[in-house]
């Protein structure tokens, strides 16, 4: 990733020198430190975000009973969507867990962070990807659900909750800030799995 200043600094000349027939596409995970307010004011900017790409509940249809040859009901779509909030990847994971029952609508009532296909995944693709200390936060989060930087402070024991809950929401590491006041919420799939996964190491700790 491209995370030199004077590399950022380059390409921030580049855009704003560029000619109005020329567009450039930027594909990151975590929001780059460009001057992108400026860009947004003047909507020479079109942004792309995982809110953007989440699945609704017409796409997991599709995905699921069109493609996916699975007997669901309207409602067992829309509970997927609601308790996965679209993500494609989860959805797809709940597809092929689901295939392997024969009652589907307790297995749709029941999927969720501790099925193993979703904490293979998790733990493969994104807790194994990061640092003790920030595996550690994400985890503590995970407990509160609803948080602020300063609740997290006082629950944790820290002084730089705000700058890592910057630098996750940044990441798209299932942190999200909520409409009003300084709060945030973790996604609710990873939450429980998180939680289950604390409890394991830690026993007592979720409580």
């Amino acid at each position: 990733s491209v995370t030199d200043p004077d590399a950022l600094a380059t390409i921030d000349h580049a855009i704003r020198d560029m000619p109005d027939n020329v567009r450039m596409l930027i594909g990151t995970r975590v929001e780059p430190q460009l001057d992108l307010p400026r860009l947004r004011a003047s909507q020479h900017l079109l942004e792309l975000r995982a809110s953007d790409l989440a699945f609704n509940v017409d796409e997991a249809h599709v995905l699921l009973v069109e493609r996916g040859g699975l007997a669901l009901t309207p409602d067992q779509v829309a509970s997927l969507v609601d308790r996965t909030e679209g993500w494609p990847a989860m959805l797809v994971l709940a597809r092929i867990w689901l295939r392997g029952h024969d009652d589907v609508a307790s297995a749709v009532a029941h999927f969720g962070g501790e099925q193993r296909f979703v904490a293979d995944y998790l733990s493969s693709e994104v807790l194994d990807a990061l640092d003790d200390d920030r595996r550690d936060f994400l985890q503590g989060i995970a407990v509160l659900g609803e948080f602020t930087p300063a609740l997290c402070d006082a629950v944790m024991g820290r002084t730089d909750s705000d700058k890592m809950i910057d630098d996750l929401e940044r990441s798209s590491l299932f942190v999200s800030r909520l409409e009003q006041g300084n709060w945030f919420r973790i996604h609710p799939l990873f939450a429980e799995y998180a939680q289950l996964r604390l409890q394991d190491s830690q026993p007592g700790a979720a409580q």
